[in-house]
């Protein structure tokens, strides 16, 4: 039984060896199938993919993008960046200079196939509604544009499968350029900062939350207390449960907001109550006002200069010229804070007879 044994277990090990040696094989293959220099000068070409960037980067004026989903054209006006294709809204100069280097950076690693039927196997058919493939065209001054198809990127090492888009030679590249094809990511998407500690009070639906001091204990930390001010809301629209989420919520909800999307003011806008809010600050009250357009919250915003302190005015004056024009996409779960608000806890299910 012990010689049957030993047998079996041989036999096994013939047959993991045979599976492990065929496997290795075919994923040889695959690379071979893909390796196709078509001459020794192919095979022994090194160096960058694009040549043509490396004395060109600092005068590049114009990026596009391109994928299945769409074109984001980042272009040079004067002496800062905007997204022409998100109506011109300020780029973010160090979101754009890292893609360009990237991609100056690539060095040609080994050449793969030169046939564009098998260009798709690396992510670099062009056109390719699959969006794994980015068209990256780049213009410096008056010099024909620079075109690059980047396909699929590996981590370890990094390398990236690029090509020309005039040429059917592609190649496995040392390093990675993986450009996004969202205009958001080449903005700073953070439109204001605004601490709790710096809000003296906010007006949400009638409710009036302020920051009280404790006179018996002036080192302790303010609280927040709420109200509900005399008006059309009547006070048991505010509910405890909702004023204590309130207090929670509505001082730090302006800490770091930030935006999904951005486009120009438009000439039609009906604000919604339950997505307007007022910040009273230092010189100035904070308005944000939204709108429902689908599943998508946008909101407009503005400061409102007030004269009771006027340190504050010239700051939150720079900041509403930035954001006036334009009107901001929420993120999903940033609507969400405030409709919560109003959400009614469901009364506990009814026993069973």
């Amino acid at each position: 039984m012990i010689g049957r044994a030993t047998t079996e277990g041989k036999r096994r090990v013939r047959m993991t060896l045979a599976l492990v040696v065929a496997a290795v094989g075919l994923v040889a293959g695959a690379a071979y199938l893909l390796r196709e220099p078509s001459d020794e000068g192919v095979a022994a070409s090194a160096g960058t993919l694009v040549p043509a960037l490396a004395g060109a980067a600092d005068r590049v004026s114009l990026i596009e993008i391109s994928s299945g989903t769409g074109v984001v054209a980042l272009a040079k006006d004067g002496d800062r960046w905007v997204v022409r294709s998100a109506d011109g809204y300020p780029a973010d100069f160090a979101r754009i200079a890292p893609l360009v280097q990237a991609i100056a950076s690539l060095e040609k690693d080994e050449p793969l196939t030169a046939k564009p039927e098998r260009h798709a196997e690396l992510g670099l058919a062009w056109p390719d509604s699959s969006g794994r493939a980015k068209l990256v065209r780049l213009r410096a001054g008056d010099e024909p544009p620079i075109e690059v198809v980047l396909g699929d990127a590996r981590g370890t090492p990094p390398t990236t499968y690029a090509r020309l888009l005039a040429e059917n030679q592609t190649w496995r590249c040392k390093g990675t350029a993986a450009p996004e094809a969202n205009p958001v990511r080449y903005m700073n998407p953070e439109i204001v900062a605004l601490p709790a500690d710096e809000v003296r009070a906010v007006r949400h639906l009638g409710l009036v939350v302020t920051r009280q001091a404790d006179p018996a204990n002036p080192t302790q930390p303010a609280t927040w207390v709420s109200a509900v001010a005399a008006g059309p809301i009547e006070s048991d629209f505010w509910p405890d449960a909702a004023q204590t989420l309130a207090r929670n919520t509505l001082p730090s909800w302006l800490a770091r907001l930030e935006f999904d999307g951005v486009r120009r003011r438009g000439a039609t806008w009906t604000p919604e109550p339950g997505l307007t809010i007022e910040y009273d600050v230092d010189g100035s009250t904070v308005v944000v006002e939204g709108m429902r357009e689908g599943e998508a919250v946008w909101v407009r915003l503005r400061a409102v200069p007030r004269g009771d302190a006027a340190a504050g005015i010239e700051r939150w004056t720079t900041w509403n010229a930035s954001v006036e024009p334009w009107e901001y996409k929420l993120p999903a779960w940033k609507a969400s804070a405030l409709t919560r608000l109003r959400e009614q806890p469901k009364p506990p299910a009814a026993p069973r007879p």
